[in-house]
């Protein structure tokens, strides 16, 4: 027996996930935050400006280098939550499964629209 397996009161043999709600709160609240952080920040006035055109804006004072490395770092830390979440509602992933999740994000930016955060976050939900 897998006493690592979540199971409830009863002696069943399926085995309990945790709610949804909660993760998809934290997903959610993830993307809001970095909406906000994008939209009101001196950080997301430069990263639209690198975005446009990095030599301009490294004209204007910008160092469009330490832009990129704080965009790769914010990328990666969302993506990083982005896989708990994934793991805790799914209880894990097989090899093919970022394929189908991949898509999903595909489609989600293309109706949402690629050039837009907010919209490729509408098209998500």
């Amino acid at each position: 027996m897998n006493r690592y397996c979540w199971r409830g009161p009863s002696s069943s043999s399926s085995p309990r996930r945790p709610s949804r709600s909660p993760w998809r709160g934290l997903g959610f609240s993830a993307a809001t935050c970095l909406i906000l952080y994008l939209a009101r920040s001196s950080y997301g006035r430069a990263w639209r400006a690198v975005a446009d055109d990095a030599r301009t804006a490294s004209l204007f004072g910008i160092d469009p280098r330490a832009v990129h490395d704080r965009a790769l770092i914010i990328a990666c830390a969302i993506c990083g939550a982005a896989g708990v979440i994934v793991t805790v509602i799914y209880g894990g992933m097989g090899f093919s499964g970022g394929f189908t999740l991949g898509l999903k994000a595909l489609v989600a930016a293309v109706l949402g629209g690629i050039g837009s955060v907010p919209g490729a976050c509408l098209g998500a939900s």
